[in-house]
């Protein structure tokens, strides 16, 4: 029996010996790599950033596909408001929480600074929290800095420079460019555009390059449709699928029309409407999955006080391309609160709050509940600095490396 005592407190003592050496291991940076994500889940965006130059360990852990998706879905269940604000420095980029519960004494909105991208133009929507811009760039082998598409990291200020897309000398072009995401692939890729200048305006040279495919290129596309150029900041992606509005030939004078771009097949479609677009329509994503298009009355790009209603086109069906339409009443109330400003639509909250915002001074944002018909307006602090801003709905925090 004494002999069995013995035997059994010698294996107790390997066992807290182990656990000690365990525990001493865990301290010198082997934690498990479960644990860590837990951990660095916790923490603010930016923080990630400066974790990554910690160890390789750590630049390996927060670099998976799999901590990425983790911190994407964490992130979309408190979306918040982006702004950007240009100059002639380029753009900078703040954020705040999106309002809820707006009522009639709601506080202005506090911005909160960002990132800043010098020498930059032609911001698109952001995707996942990434944006597409463009900008001057050195880039290898050449002594001056030429045009060239840019992804930022709006949360982190990272950025992937791409290389120069592939042009024919002889003509004078100017580039668009449009970032999508294709959910199934998980793949992000940029569609390009070359818009040529010889006699009228013709959109030619169609390009696509993939992000996270190694070295980047360029490559050339094919596309049936005849239109004479896509319209900049128009652009919006939903469930794989890349929507902007674009001028076409019509019988008397040109007129817009929606095209669609499949991110993984890469084919091109017109999204039939049945009926001409305003000036101010503007593509939407509709309860986090539809295709949506608001327009106001006016025949000018913007709204004002005058406006008497808004309508909603939803895509029911992007098969058949069938269309629900629902037209709202303005109430007496919106020509006091917008009068002679001029705004544009930023998107919908959920299905019952359109957001428009002033662009210029004094910057300020306007909710239109459609189930209340109620119009709030709310002023933002941080900006006062900056005489031209942009909005944007819904934005994601995205740690995803280049």
């Amino acid at each position: 029996m004494r002999s069995r005592q013995l035997h059994n407190v010698s294996e107790d003592r390997e066992t807290l010996s182990r656990r000690n050496k365990r525990s001493k291991t865990s301290l010198n940076g082997h934690i498990p790599i479960d644990l860590l994500i837990e951990i660095f889940l916790k923490l603010p965006v930016k923080s990630i950033a400066t974790c990554r130059s910690v160890s390789k360990f750590w630049t390996y852990v927060l670099g998976r596909q799999d901590f990425t998706e983790l911190f994407l879905t964490k992130s979309s269940s408190r979306p918040q408001l982006l702004f950007a604000c240009a100059n002639d420095n380029g753009y900078f980029f703040f954020s705040s929480n999106q309002p809820q519960n707006l009522d009639e004494n709601s506080s202005p909105i506090a911005a909160y600074p960002l990132t800043h991208v010098p020498k930059s133009r032609d911001l698109g929507p952001p995707i996942n929290g990434l944006v597409s811009l463009r900008g001057e760039r050195i880039l290898k082998g050449r002594i001056r800095p030429v045009d060239v598409s840019i992804i930022y990291n709006p949360s982190t200020g990272e950025s992937l420079t791409l290389p120069k897309t592939n042009m024919t000398r002889k003509k004078i072009y100017t580039v668009t460019s449009f970032l999508g995401y294709d959910p199934i692939e998980k793949q992000y890729k940029v569609l390009s555009m070359n818009m040529s200048y010889e006699k009228h305006p013709k959109c030619e040279g169609y390009q696509v390059l993939t992000l996270g495919t190694g070295k980047l290129s360029w490559r050339m596309i094919k596309c049936c449709l005849n239109y004479q150029h896509p319209l900049k900041n128009s652009e919006i992606c939903i469930n794989g699928v890349l929507y902007y509005l674009a001028m076409v030939n019509g019988s008397s004078w040109p007129t817009r029309a929606v095209v669609c771009f499949d991110i993984r097949s890469e084919m091109f479609n017109f999204m039939e409407v049945y009926r001409e677009l305003s000036y101010t329509a503007t593509l939407i994503n509709y309860n986090n999955g539809k295709l949506g298009m608001l327009m106001g009355q006016e025949a000018h790009k913007t709204i004002s006080g005058i406006c008497r209603s808004f309508e909603l086109w939803v895509l029911e069906d992007t098969v058949k391309h069938e269309w629900s339409k629902h037209v709202y009443l303005l109430p007496p109330l919106w020509k006091d609160a917008v009068a002679n400003t001029r705004l544009y639509f930023a998107g919908m909250i959920g299905t019952s709050e359109i957001v428009l915002f002033r662009p210029d001074e004094p910057l300020c944002v306007f909710y239109y509940n459609i189930d209340r018909n109620t119009i709030k307006r709310v002023g933002i602090r941080g900006l006062e600095a900056f005489k031209y801003f942009r909005i944007f709905l819904n934005h994601v925090e995205n740690v995803k490396l280049f």
